[in-house]
């Protein structure tokens, strides 16, 4: 999903074809502690900033939102999974 340029389209076209109830799980970056890999993926146009989250919850009931650490910390991922109502 980071990679995606366009996520909010991407986002509406899955929440339209989910049926009331349906399960929408997504496992993505979310965050980076170090500066120049942020800018460096960011090149690439890959965003590591957090903002899945916040649409994701406002989206769907949340089931699973955590965003546990990874490689000693040095990054964050985001797994969700969330219930269209």
């Amino acid at each position: 999903v980071a990679l995606q340029e366009d996520f909010y389209v991407e986002l509406e076209a899955a929440y339209n074809d989910l049926a009331p109830g349906g399960l929408m799980v997504v496992c993505d970056f979310h965050d980076w502690h170090f500066r120049f890999f942020k800018r460096w993926l960011g090149v690439s146009r890959v965003r590591v900033d957090g903002h899945l989250r916040p649409v994701l919850r406002s989206t769907f009931k949340a089931v699973v939102d955590e965003t546990p650490s990874a490689y000693g910390r040095v990054w964050q991922y985001l797994l969700f999974a969330g219930i269209k109502e």
